[in-house]
């Protein structure tokens, strides 16, 4: 499910961004409710973030992504009824000191209302559901940081 980015700096770290995860909505022919998101917070502590999703010759290799692609780790996740679920997105190793400058201008961008670059995230998820709705999400395999 592609979230487009909304970021904000974390006190404290240039590194880390607060962001919103995924929303309740339709995305991929797919309905996710509220209530299923919600259930759903403890899933996403801890889970990679990736620079972009994995390619097709990253697909025909064992675990599919690189550790040259890790931009970072979704930490302290939350729900939040207006917005769905928001953490922080901090960034680690080469990919995400790479990242950063980007998210930075997007961050200012979006505080001046400057035309801002079209970044989301994208959540790759495993989940149950029965015709398009999602009854449960069974595990999130990473967030990515995606065009």
């Amino acid at each position: 499910m592609w979230t487009k980015v909304e970021l904000a700096v974390s006190a404290g770290s240039g590194r880390e961004f607060e962001v919103v995860c995924i929303r309740p909505g339709r995305a991929n022919g797919l309905e996710y409710p509220p209530e299923v998101l919600a259930a759903s917070v403890p899933l996403w502590d801890g889970v990679t973030s990736f620079v972009d999703h994995a390619s097709a010759i990253d697909r025909t290799r064992a675990g599919y992504r690189s550790v040259r692609d890790v931009c970072g780790v979704v930490v302290s996740p939350s729900w939040e009824a207006t917005r769905g679920i928001v953490a922080r997105l901090r960034l680690t190793g080469r990919a995400g000191e790479e990242l950063t400058p980007l998210l930075e201008a997007l961050v200012q961008a979006r505080q001046t209302a400057e035309p801002a670059p079209n970044v989301g995230l994208s959540a790759d998820l495993l989940v149950a559901h029965d015709g398009r709705r999602v009854q449960a999400i069974e595990r999130v395999l990473a967030v990515d940081v995606v065009v």
